[in-house]
């Protein structure tokens, strides 16, 4: 059972706003921009003290431990990152490219996840492979070689929902001895339980289903071995013995040591209070609210949409050819409803997060109801 007066304090309830979109950007706690704003504050008065120098630092390991925690691995094993495109960018310099390196993408992947990637095949003349998502076990098998070198794709599809079990990947597939996989992992982290043994590499943002600022992320590092990378900073360095200096071993080989970890501090609020709702209570609340919202639209038969479903927190809806989704967005935003359009199709995204209502489904749907396309 989730405390609502927990969510009263940290969610403005009263406002006309109904948010739904935090698979692009979500709501932050209130607890946690005013901690923000204190932090700020203290910067304004010296920003190097022991005292701010210190709270820094602890937010540094505190908040590793806490998301090794939620992720089933080893704090070692996770290194920080600004967004989920730069985590993705980072780990490929890190790797050796030759001509003729092959990598296999799914096809419902976001834009900003794979251009990196086609960045690679102009630079180094590697072969990027589409594969069909639909069928991902049977399509990484088929183009299995030994010249795969990274397979990637996304734990859970931003366009269509859809979550692949990467455990079963992992022991469907003939994966080649020096072939990785490396996962997007934006659309799950926050939104579902996720454990990491399955993968070489997964990168998520903070700012999404975690509510975090923009500017924030994280990258799981199963094993440095193959990274050889390029950019590198004093977190990444060691000494031996002998006073040498030598780079680490583990993923704070990658980490770039200019991070603003105030807006990480947000985070480590975020996962104190959402260990305090439950983080159980937040999935079940995520998928109980997508699915209200589905049974409650199926029931009205609107003409105007072809399809409707949900996958975990996300909600689709597919409107007929008559229809435009971006007007539909549109005059949901003159009633204060925010969503989401999906490039190169008529459809419509609505993520449910701990903060959404079943008060503001009920709006929601009589807004789709009353919709009229002038």
């Amino acid at each position: 059972m989730i405390d609502k007066n927990i969510l009263i304090n940290e969610f403005n309830f009263e406002n006309d706003i109904i948010y739904l979109n935090c698979g692009s950007l979500g709501r932050m706690p209130k607890s946690s921009a005013n901690l923000l704003n204190q932090y700020l504050q203290d910067e304004i008065r010296c920003p190097t003290n022991q005292y701010n120098t210190e709270r820094l630092r602890n937010t540094y390991y505190k908040l590793k431990i806490e998301m090794s925690n939620l992720l089933g691995v080893n704090d070692s094993n996770l290194a920080y990152t600004q967004s989920t495109n730069i985590g993705i960018g980072t780990l490929l310099t890190a790797f050796t490219w030759n001509k003729g390196d092959k990598i296999l993408i799914g096809d419902n992947e976001y834009s900003d996840g794979i251009l990196p990637f086609y960045a690679l095949k102009l630079k180094f003349g590697v072969d990027i492979i589409e594969l069909n998502s639909e069928n991902l076990i049977d399509e990484i098998n088929k183009n299995m070689d030994e010249k795969v070198k990274l397979i990637f794709f996304s734990h859970i599809e931003y366009n269509t929902g859809v979550m692949h079990d990467l455990k079963k990947i992992r022991e469907s597939i003939n994966i080649g001895k020096n072939t990785k996989i490396l996962v997007d992992g934006a659309q799950a982290v926050g939104q579902v339980n996720v454990q990491l043994d399955s993968v070489d590499f997964y990168v998520f943002p903070f700012h999404k289903w975690m509510l975090g600022p923009m500017g924030t992320g994280m990258i799981y590092i199963k094993s440095t071995e193959s990274l050889k990378p390029i950019i590198l900073s004093t977190l990444g360095l060691d000494y031996t013995d002998e006073n040498k200096r030598v780079l680490r071993k583990d993923a704070r080989l990658i980490e770039n040591s200019s991070f603003n970890f105030w807006l990480f501090a947000t985070i480590l609020n975020n996962i104190m209070l959402f260990n305090k709702i439950g983080l159980e209570n937040i999935y079940e609340h995520i998928r109980t609210s997508a699915s209200y919202f589905i049974s409650q639209l199926k029931s009205k038969d609107l003409v105007f949409i072809n399809d409707c479903y949900y996958k975990n927190g996300m909600a689709f809806i597919e409107l007929n050819e008559e229809r435009c989704s971006n007007k539909l967005i549109e005059e949901l935003e003159n009633n204060n409803i925010y969503a989401r359009t999906i490039p190169d199709t008529n459809k419509l995204r609505f993520c449910f997060h701990i903060y959404n209502t079943k008060e503001q489904i009920d709006v929601l749907v009589n807004n789709l109801i009353n919709y009229r396309e002038e």
